[in-house]
């Protein structure tokens, strides 16, 4: 599944990034205890969660690379 540009390569195949949302999302599914608080259903709320934490993760590393 698709998560946007930054997840995805030009053949719109996952990327490193994707994948790792992806493994994300299926265990934020996985926790009964995950319930979201934005009115969202809990497989949008798990992939906002995984986008939003993997991918600053990403610009941290980069960052610290520098």
């Amino acid at each position: 599944m698709p998560y946007g540009p930054e997840t995805t390569n030009k053949d719109g195949t996952l990327n490193e990034v994707g994948q790792k949302v992806e493994r994300c999302v299926a265990q934020v599914m996985k926790d009964p205890n995950f319930k979201p608080k934005t009115g969202q259903d809990k497989k949008e709320a798990a992939i906002a969660v995984c986008k939003a934490s993997i991918i600053r993760a990403e610009e941290v590393n980069k960052q610290l690379q520098k």
